[in-house]
């Protein structure tokens, strides 16, 4: 068997987003969450750069079709952390990250149709340049994530139009 691959993508992030916004760190049942095909099936390879793990029972066991969002998941949701854009896994298990392609939402969802809440709270700043922006942006989502959905788009600047 060889090394595989895994880029974090606009799906992957898109599927974070949407679990985080239905139970921010609490777990959630990925079925009823509004994923494609796709989305769902690739759901667990969130779980190598950190973002997101099989949800646990009182009693430690995994609780089948449920996952949530990790504290470094929602940390990087709201732009308190840059992950490895690359990871390389072997039987599962991660064997090696590209730590010198540091990546945020932004960077997947560049010139991509944003949640309202974020392109409201990037509305004046430009991304890795305010230190305040993560602040923002919690503020705008909540730590539960913004019940209203509407999109926006963002342009690779990182303002909102």
């Amino acid at each position: 068997m060889a090394e595989h691959g895994h880029i974090l993508n606009k799906g992957l992030v898109r599927s974070l987003f949407a679990a985080y916004r239905a139970g921010g760190i609490a777990p959630v049942r990925i079925r009823d969450l509004d994923l494609d095909h796709n989305q769902m099936a690739n759901f667990q390879k969130l779980q190598h750069w950190g973002l997101a793990e099989m949800a646990a029972d009182k009693a430690g066991n995994h609780r089948r079709g449920y996952w949530r969002v990790t504290h470094a998941g929602a940390e990087f949701l709201t732009f308190g952390r840059t992950v490895p854009r690359k990871v390389w896994t072997f039987r599962g298990k991660v064997t090696e990250m590209d730590h010198s392609q540091q990546i945020s939402p932004l960077n997947v969802w560049d010139g991509y149709r944003l949640p309202e809440a974020w392109a409201k709270a990037l509305r004046g700043c430009r991304a890795g340049q305010d230190g305040q922006l993560g602040l923002f942006i919690r503020d705008a989502i909540g730590e539960a994530g913004d019940p209203d959905y509407t999109p926006a788009t963002v342009t690779p600047s990182g303002a909102a139009r």
